[in-house]
């Protein structure tokens, strides 16, 4: 890989993510919760961007384009935003705390985990058998110019099978692969995955800052144990562990560990500021819809459920219709990819 390479890969997982993240997250949120809130809104963009291009059989490059455009402009508008709000001096104002012995002991841990799983992530790469036809689909699409036109075993022509194409998580490797001109494979392997086991970790930190608050102890043994379990739960095909290091170049291990959890850290959020819907949480909301859209079908029914937790509890609260309406809109995405799914 050149450092040519390197560097734009740099800038679409780490500056572009960033940068997209200031639009739809709140003036106190933390730079590592508007990086991974970056993801989620380019994974909606790239959804929006890629799925008429597939029904309407365009090629893969308009689709490819049209994301670049989208994603580039809304992280101009982000700057925009944030400079206004005067954001960036406070995101990036780093409170120093004094740490106990067994704190350290406890964040040592964890981070020494996280180095062990991402070192064995990135040259180890563990090889799944869905391997198969999701990598080889996003090959397809960046070889071809075709997307779910090409049967991934064989590369004959085919029809579309709508239960993949609804769900084009892939589309979004081979985009990558074609910005840095790098092999599909070694996107999948050693660029998505590491980056994405990264992601997860910073959602469950803020997750736990949500829930201990102040108390560092309890949040670093909490991460701490949940980086152990991870390493252990490949006792079947489909844990959470198991995706996050083993698979995590899919859409299922996007919607698993980086989406439902974001979306929970979300709702969480808004039930402790007294259920107070602001723009921002709306936009958040709806932007991980659209974003369990593109991973997986199934996100189509698991993020509605989680937020329709909410939307019962805020009945039970007694909230205003209209808190109630603009809670439902959100998700008006995955409403429309299962009218789409029962349509094809």
């Amino acid at each position: 890989m050149t450092f040519a390479k390197a560097l734009i890969l740099l800038v679409g997982l780490f500056l572009m993510p960033f940068f997209l993240g200031l639009l739809p997250t709140k003036k106190n949120m933390s730079v590592k919760i508007t990086w991974a809130a970056g993801f989620l809104l380019e994974w909606a963009i790239v959804y929006v961007c890629f799925l008429p291009c597939i029904i309407m059989n365009f090629h893969f490059s308009v689709a490819a384009k049209a994301s670049v455009i989208g994603c580039s402009v809304l992280s101009l508008i982000g700057i925009a935003v944030a400079l206004l709000e005067k954001r960036f001096k406070e995101i990036f104002t780093v409170k120093r705390n004094r740490l106990s012995k067994r704190e350290i002991v406890y964040l040592g841990i964890f981070l020494a985990v996280v180095l062990f799983q991402l070192y064995k992530t990135i040259f180890f790469a563990y090889e799944d058998g869905d391997d198969a036809f999701y990598v080889a689909t996003s090959q397809i699409a960046d070889s071809s110019d075709t997307m779910y036109r090409l049967d991934a075993y064989i590369g004959i022509p085919v029809e579309v099978n709508y239960r993949y194409a609804l769900a084009p998580f892939p589309m979004w490797v081979a985009l990558l692969a074609r910005v840095s001109k790098v092999n599909v494979a070694t996107i999948a392997h050693s660029v998505v995955a590491p980056v994405l086991i990264l992601v997860t970790y910073v959602i469950y930190a803020e997750i736990s800052k949500l829930i201990f608050e102040n108390d560092n102890k309890k949040r670093y043994l909490f991460l701490m144990l949940l980086s152990v379990f991870f390493m252990f739960e490949n006792v079947s095909t489909s844990t959470q562990g198991t995706f996050l290091l083993t698979r995590a170049r899919q859409g299922k291990e996007a919607l698993a560990n980086v989406i439902l959890p974001f979306l929970f850290l979300t709702l969480f959020r808004i039930i402790k500021e007294n259920l107070e819907i602001s723009f921002k949480d709306w936009l958040l909301l709806i932007t991980t819809c659209t974003a369990a859209a593109l991973s997986s079908l199934l996100g189509n029914i698991l993020a509605p459920l989680m937020i329709l937790a909410l939307f019962i509890y805020m009945i039970v609260k007694k909230q205003k219709l209209k808190s109630l309406i603009v809670l439902g809109s959100t998700v008006l995405p995955s409403i429309f990819a299962v009218l789409l799914y029962v349509k094809y």
